[in-house]
């Protein structure tokens, strides 16, 4: 399980929530992809 910050509605960074998430092991064909930092526009919100 990791942290994400998730979102359910638009609007400034007040919305964003931090919850535990489950992370599935990624089948034959899929891969994971481990981010260590990433970047979010105003937009994005």
């Amino acid at each position: 399980m990791t942290k994400g910050a998730v979102i359910y509605e638009k609007g400034s960074t007040d919305v964003f929530k931090w919850e535990n998430i489950d992370v599935p092991d990624p089948k034959f064909d899929e891969v994971l992809i481990k981010n260590t930092a990433v970047g979010v526009n105003y937009i994005d919100t």
